[in-house]
């Protein structure tokens, strides 16, 4: 694309929207998501039980992973121990249930740009040269859902769900479980609600 040089202000502003778009995609990798019942009675709860949900794979595969299931629950009692709460396997106050799957995520990649300058042939003007390629990128996303049951009734209390781009720490097991533990507090954070 050409353009005659006192449109400059215009590639400037075309340059800043880019950028600006640029970062706030970057500030969409993480988010947390909770809901909870308001009539519910939190402040009764003092223990809880741990259970792992059944998820299928988009293509109905069974996910299993104990390496992760673990570092879920170990995480998930740090951080609710950290709280008062006790784990009591045989009469909890509340089950609190996770559910972790991954998905492939394909979106677009932030676009490059290149540009040039020219001179006319016979030196009065001037041009200007933008090009621009997008780009797909693919990357897995993790999902974690943790539910909090009443244990008599059956029945959904609060619920909460946070997303993450997964990244792989080949040979760095401590890494993943600081990246879990630190996911299942920005889960847990509102937990009991206030």
């Amino acid at each position: 694309m050409w353009a005659n040089l006192s449109y400059g202000g215009s590639m400037r502003k075309l340059t800043v929207l880019l950028a600006v778009v640029s970062l706030l995609a970057g500030c969409s990798s993480l988010w947390g998501n909770r809901d909870y019942n308001p009539r519910y009675d939190f402040s009764s709860l003092h223990s809880y039980k741990i259970r792992k949900q059944e998820v299928k794979a988009d293509d109905g595969r069974q996910v299993d992973n104990s390496l992760i299931d673990s570092r879920i629950a170990a995480s998930m009692n740090a951080v609710l121990s950290s709280k008062g709460f006790s784990l009591n396997g045989s009469q909890p106050d509340f089950i609190i249930s996770y559910a972790y799957h991954k998905k492939q995520v394909v979106e677009p990649d932030s676009t490059s740009t290149g540009g040039g300058f020219s001179f006319g042939s016979y030196g009065n003007y001037g041009g200007a040269e933008a090009d621009s390629a997008a780009r797909v990128e693919k990357y897995d996303l993790g999902v974690l859902v943790l539910d909090v049951v009443d244990p008599v009734t059956g029945k959904l209390v609060w619920c909460g769900k946070g997303r993450k781009r997964i990244f792989l720490y080949d040979d760095q097991p401590e890494k993943l479980s600081r990246e879990i533990r630190d996911e299942v507090e920005k889960i847990l954070d509102n937990f009991p609600p206030r």
